[in-house]
């Protein structure tokens, strides 16, 4: 079965909640069904459900062993004795087994322990009508909802989703000063040791692939809240918003990555960063400490800082903007999946607050079994869970000194303290996604070339031709003697730089010195 939400609608009037059932009935909303606790505690239910299927199809069996009882009369020698009875009877088990495998198969039915849950938690006087389908026509059952009664009715979404792991390591690094962020990047490079890459795996393009899968179902969780008329923050506008820029930027990493050119790229055998392209690893360091925000100044100084001390290849320079893509999205990726985990958590703590406050104020002697059951339900709140069902607890005194009693036993922090760091980590990933993606953009404008002939030793060397033939070449000209240096230096496991050298030396004393097949190249 695909995702699937439940809405619960909740009614003072009994009334209303019966004319809401019958609507949604109507409106082929099969998966309905409305639960009242009177004042004596007597619980109704109306709709589908499995008994009501089991039920329909004793019904059935009743109807067939109709006609088997005709069968009796007509061929009273097939249906003698206890064998007789025995037949007469399998009609009768028979449809009530077909009535529940229909009701469950078909999801003519709401869950029975869903109904259980709702039942236990209701208030004296109150109904609630629960509707148990797809994102989509749940959103269609709010329009219908909120056209039924004089009062509007109190509507929480929650949908179902699997609760895998979350990305837990922190997101947000150190940021660094200009200067300080230099002499980092010094320190890094004193300490790598790499080696040439051997292996035949490409653990980033199956990071682009993560990225790309988890992106796209949260946007989707949130673009379906956003037709609940759920709240989305502030964060998660950001993806909505921008969804089409992320996906671009996925597709251009692929296009211009291939398998081949990623293997050239030397890894780290030192910590930290063991096992990864060193591009990528200064990729995810500059970012981390610049708070995820680069521009030209920035990724140039960086890199040059690192180079007064250990040179990057002519590869690693040419991966350098596609490697920054693939870390910023990285980093888009754990937070889109902290935002569909607070919005699970959104969706659980308002429903919770709801039932909190209509305890307090109706039914007192509930509030400390509602309690109970929340803290059952959530064995370990989080501080954005603790943030979400204590804003609409401020103004019901009775319902929030308990429920602040239980989060800061759980939590370890006074209430205060809980909600302002819960209010600071809101805003620092507000400007850590917009930063992120507003750097997507600016990568997409840079002219890498002019960087890299910036960065490059290999350039900086070839440009010491005595001639001056080199400086005169055109791009792609010269691009075909870095290709060159690049392939003997391969080949022959001397360092570029000493190839690059080799050859100023010969053309000092050639005039006219080879030149190598230009090759194009991707420029971020």
């Amino acid at each position: 079965m695909s995702e699937q939400a439940i809405l619960l609608s909740f009614y003072l009037n009994d009334k209303d909640a019966g004319e809401a059932l019958r609507q949604l009935r109507h409106k082929r909303f099969r998966r309905s069904v409305s639960i009242h606790k009177s004042a004596e505690g007597r619980i109704r239910i109306d709709g589908s459900s499995l008994r009501h299927g089991v039920f329909w199809g004793i019904v059935s069996g009743l109807l067939c062993g109709a006609l088997a009882g005709i069968g009796m009369v007509r061929l009273p020698e097939l249906f003698s004795g206890v064998a007789g009875y025995s037949v007469l009877s399998m009609p009768f088990l028979a449809g009530g087994l077909i009535g529940w495998f229909s009701i469950r198969r078909f999801g003519f039915s709401v869950d029975e322990k869903l109904v259980e849950n709702h039942a236990r938690w209701l208030m004296a006087d109150e109904t609630v009508v629960i509707v148990h389908d797809s994102p989509e026509a749940v959103s269609r059952a709010i329009s219908i909802l909120r056209g039924i009664g004089e009062s509007s009715p109190a509507i929480f979404t929650i949908r179902e989703r699997p609760a895998g792991a979350v990305d837990s390591e922190p997101v947000h690094g150190e940021p660094l000063a200009a200067a300080q962020l230099q002499r980092y990047a010094r320190r890094l490079a004193s300490t790598h040791r790499v080696k040439a890459d051997i292996g035949r795996e490409e653990p980033l393009l199956q990071q682009l692939d993560l990225c790309e899968e988890v992106i796209e179902r949260v946007r989707q969780e949130l673009a379906e809240a956003s037709r609940m008329e759920q709240t989305i923050s502030a964060t998660a506008e950001w993806i909505l918003d921008n969804a089409y820029v992320i996906q671009g930027q996925i597709d251009d990493v692929r296009l211009h990555l291939p398998k081949k050119f990623y293997h050239e790229l030397p890894v780290i055998i030192s910590e930290p960063g063991s096992g990864e392209p060193r591009i990528y690893h200064l990729a995810t360091e500059l970012i981390q400490h610049a708070d995820n925000y680069l521009d030209r100044n920035n990724i140039n100084e960086f890199l040059t800082a690192y180079q007064s001390v250990s040179p990057l290849t002519i590869g690693e320079l040419w991966a350098a903007p596609l490697m920054l893509r693939i870390a910023l999205l990285d980093i888009l990726r754990r937070l889109t999946e902290q935002i569909g985990q607070r919005l699970r958590e959104q969706e659980r703590a308002d429903f919770w607050a709801n039932r909190l406050l209509t305890a307090a104020r109706r039914d007192p002697n509930q509030l400390f079994f509602i309690l109970a059951e929340l803290a059952h339900e959530q064995p370990e709140p989080s501080s954005y869970f603790a943030f979400q069902i204590t804003g609409p607890l401020y103004d019901a005194e009775a319902a929030l000194v308990p429920v602040q009693g239980w989060l800061e036993r759980k939590l370890g922090s006074a209430l205060g303290e809980i909600i302002i760091q819960e209010q600071s980590r809101q805003a620092a990933d507000q400007i850590s996604i917009g930063n992120a993606i507003t750097s997507l953009r600016q990568l997409s404008r840079l002219d890498w070339r002019e960087i890299f002939e910036h960065q490059s030793r290999v350039e900086a060397m070839l440009c010491n031709d005595p001639a001056g033939i080199y400086q005169g070449m055109d791009f792609a000209t010269k691009d075909g003697y870095r290709h060159a240096v690049e392939k003997i230096s391969r080949n022959s496991t001397t360092a570029e730089e000493s190839v690059a050298q080799a050859a100023v030396e010969m053309a000092a004393g050639h005039s006219d010195g080879a030149t190598g097949d230009p090759r194009h190249r991707h420029v971020g």
